[in-house]
């Protein structure tokens, strides 16, 4: 779901003004899910569960991909139009 920093987390800061640090939780037995759900929610981290295991890591890895290649952008000093441009294009924007 969203981007977290970790530190934030760690200090109970919320992700941004409107909304918690989020995460989403893949599982495949129901124990396991009502287990690690009582564990990391809470007031400032908010947990979503899925049965799409598959789902989530696919997704977070994608998300790893887009996040690295931003970085880049911001590495070389890409005008912030710039690394947003390669963002939409990463997309399969026009």
């Amino acid at each position: 779901m969203g981007a977290n920093i970790a530190s934030d987390v760690a200090k109970g800061l919320l992700g941004n003004i409107l909304y918690k640090c989020e995460g989403t939780l893949g599982y495949h037995q129901e124990y396991d899910k009502d287990v690690l759900f009582r564990l990391l929610n809470c007031k400032y981290y908010k947990i979503s569960c899925t049965k799409d295991v598959v789902g989530v890591e696919l997704c977070g890895s994608l998300k790893n991909i887009i996040a690295l290649g931003y970085g880049v952008t911001v590495g070389l000093g890409c005008s912030k139009n710039t690394s947003i441009f390669f963002f939409k294009v990463w997309l399969g924007g026009n």
